[in-house]
């Protein structure tokens, strides 16, 4: 790309990710798309997208289908642009809009969001950054909310959330009408006093009923990674 500052990533398919400064991705992002890979024939939004990296990893891990990443920062919502045409990829387009008002009430099967986990606290002086980490753009109540309001019923909301703030995630699901069914807990290694992520699944109008299901540990007792981490890493390099 004939722009400055953009790095590329390429993911274990080829897929080429472009990262900025303000817009790149973590392992949770990672961890959340291998846990959240939608089914053939969904329609599935992912909201704040960022660089489009979930979506992204679902064509790098072969699923095709129609899939909307909706990302308030213009410059964000650029990188992801430039990757869907780059990499030639049919049916994924990104979205800049706010997501507070963004689409059609019931349209999509799944939505995912790997939201910002922190209220108050330490802020960034790049507003784009602290907007992906500090709840200024929109609330978890909000985030919920617009995660209900796009869902069909029966439909499914996949984020990954940090402890500290897991009751309250669950108490706004529940408000807004997605009852929590899976939990993940993440773990950095086996000594670890607690994990450190969750991965959550919701379904809309769903019946009480919460799944804890295996826990991820990402190192072992000699400091490397499960085979399944490193499925999900892939190979990835840098330009």
């Amino acid at each position: 790309m004939a722009k400055q500052n953009v790095h590329t990533h390429r993911l274990p398919g080829g897929t080429a990710v472009y990262t900025a400064a303000a817009h790149t991705f973590g392992v949770d992002s990672l961890l959340l798309a291998a846990y959240s890979i939608p089914k053939q024939g969904e329609k599935v939004c992912d909201l704040g997208t960022g660089c489009g990296i979930i979506p992204l990893k679902w064509y790098d891990m072969g699923w095709r289908g129609e899939v909307t990443g909706v990302e308030i920062a213009p410059g964000a919502a650029a990188l992801f642009a430039d990757a869907i045409r780059d990499n030639g990829f049919d049916g994924m387009r990104s979205v800049q809009a706010d997501l507070r008002r963004f689409g059609t009430a019931g349209y999509f099967d799944r939505v995912c969001m790997n939201p910002p986990y922190f209220k108050g606290g330490p802020s960034s002086p790049d507003p784009e950054r602290d907007r992906a980490r500090q709840e200024t753009g929109c609330t978890l109540a909000e985030v919920v909310g617009a995660a209900s309001r796009l869902l069909k019923n029966g439909g499914r909301f996949f984020l990954c959330y940090r402890p500290e703030r897991i009751a309250e995630l669950f108490y706004w699901m529940k408000d807004l009408g997605i009852e929590p069914k899976r939990l993940r807990p993440v773990r950095q290694r086996p000594e670890s006093p607690a994990p450190w992520l969750f991965l959550v699944q919701g379904k809309k109008g769903a019946r009480p009923g919460l799944l804890w299901e295996r826990e991820l540990v990402m190192e072992d007792g000699q400091g490397s990674p499960p085979p399944e981490l490193l499925k999900i890493y892939g190979r990835e390099e840098r330009s």
